[in-house]
């Protein structure tokens, strides 16, 4: 199945699907700049079935308008840059869960919940500066060295941090700015 034949009722699941399966069949294109820069190599290693997918805003609407920008690139688009920022955000929006927070360095809201597995900790990052935030302290990580590579968090993660996040949020919004 290809992309265009997916409906605007499609899942975010289905749409995953599609997208991994079809950079799976063209995996060596990944593997060089700039698609290696966007590390999409690294996301195709994720097993997206142990992902909160089932809760991405990719659907419908917002579908219809990531399906459209893929079609410029069937049809002779040939900016592989884009095409990679594209495929990042695309599989970002489908795989990492994010939560209704404001970054504290940018103020955009809209963080990804990422998980460092070697420390087992959990982090917000904003995707418009690339701010880290610790999830228990809300700080900003600009001078913390982390060990080991951070990940999407796991739907199982997520249940199990739900009071982390929850007691997060109240802290943000009981801190005096």
């Amino acid at each position: 199945m290809q992309l265009d034949e997916l409906s605007v009722t499609s899942s975010p699941r289905e749409i995953l699907s599609v997208i991994l399966g079809w950079m799976r069949s063209n995996r060596e294109i990944f593997s060089h700049i700039p698609f290696s820069d966007d590390h999409l190599t690294d996301m195709l290693k994720l097993d997206a079935d142990i992902y909160p997918v089932e809760y991405s805003p990719l659907y419908g609407a917002e579908f219809i308008h990531i399906r459209n920008c893929f079609k410029r690139y069937k049809h002779g688009y040939k900016d592989q840059n884009g095409l990679s920022r594209l495929l990042r955000y695309t599989l970002e929006s489908l795989l990492f869960f994010e939560v209704d927070l404001s970054c504290l360095s940018c103020d955009r809201g809209g963080l990804l919940v990422l998980k460092n597995e070697q420390e087992n900790k959990f982090f917000y990052e904003c995707r418009q500066c690339g701010q880290l935030h610790h999830v228990d302290e809300y700080l900003n990580l600009l001078d913390k060295k982390l060990a080991g590579p951070l990940v999407p968090a796991t739907t199982l993660d997520l249940g199990l941090q739900t009071q982390q996040f929850i007691a997060s949020i109240y802290l943000k919004e009981n801190i005096i700015w």
